[in-house]
């Protein structure tokens, strides 16, 4: 990949990154070639919630197609650990993706007794998915990696406290202690006690619920903006 990546690059007369760590990454690889930072929008149906009570059986929601590297096995097994809280997860993406990863995943969870507690929702749009993230208490991202992570900004513009590692673009998602909880990369122990945190504290989630409902949102029109600008003063 890392290949595939020079050699797109030794192509290209700009790069136009999504996430400042992305573009960090860039400018170390490709000196000299011009990086512009262009961070994604967030679609108009991802609207705030109203504000509602905090039920005390978090429902979690996880979207992300099945696949090996956003960490569901991860999830489910440290999910398993916190059996004794009263957590539902629901799952979107497709699961297709990977038959294998759904049929490990479905086995993982019926050996520890979880099966009825977990809900695959497949494919959806984007509406369906930001009515599951309305319906949530809290985003459970457990991917070890993202080069931007537009899950969590779709999340904070519905007004869903995350859960994540801290990869991608999430410190500026996620304001740690404020509007979610971020653990270090591939810290399963970490995030297991950032849920804790969150299951046995309903008042902690609804404080991360109205300062996510003071943060502006990003759209697509100034990430467009952006992406013009960008690309007049590289062709300049």
């Amino acid at each position: 990949m890392r290949a595939l990546e020079a050699a797109a690059a030794a192509s290209a007369d700009f790069c136009i990154a999504t996430g400042a760590g992305l573009a960090a990454e860039a400018a170390v690889r490709w000196p000299g070639k011009p990086v512009f930072l262009c961070k994604p929008g967030v679609s108009s149906v991802f609207r705030r919630r109203a504000p509602r009570a905090v039920a005390a059986g978090p429902s979690l929601v996880t979207v992300a197609n099945l696949l090996p590297g956003k960490g569901f096995e991860g999830a489910a097994s440290l999910l398993a650990r916190l059996a004794s809280h009263p957590w539902r997860w629901h799952i979107v993406g497709r699961t297709d993706a990977d038959p294998g990863l759904f049929a490990r995943l479905q086995d993982q969870l019926g050996a520890a007794g979880l099966s009825a507690r977990v809900v695959f929702h497949g494919a959806s749009s984007q509406r369906q998915v930001a009515a599951r993230m309305a319906a949530a208490d809290v985003l459970l991202h457990p991917s070890p990696f993202e080069s931007y992570g537009m899950v969590l900004a779709e999340a904070a513009a519905v007004g869903l406290p995350a859960v994540a590692f801290r990869v991608g673009a999430a410190e500026g998602l996620v304001r740690h202690g404020e509007t979610g909880l971020l653990a270090p990369a591939g810290d399963w122990d970490a995030l297991g006690r950032h849920l804790v945190a969150l299951f046995e504290a309903p008042g902690l989630r609804a404080q991360f619920e109205r300062n996510l409902a003071a943060c502006p949102v990003r759209g697509w029109d100034l990430a467009f903006a952006e992406f013009r600008a960008a690309c007049e003063q590289a062709l300049s």
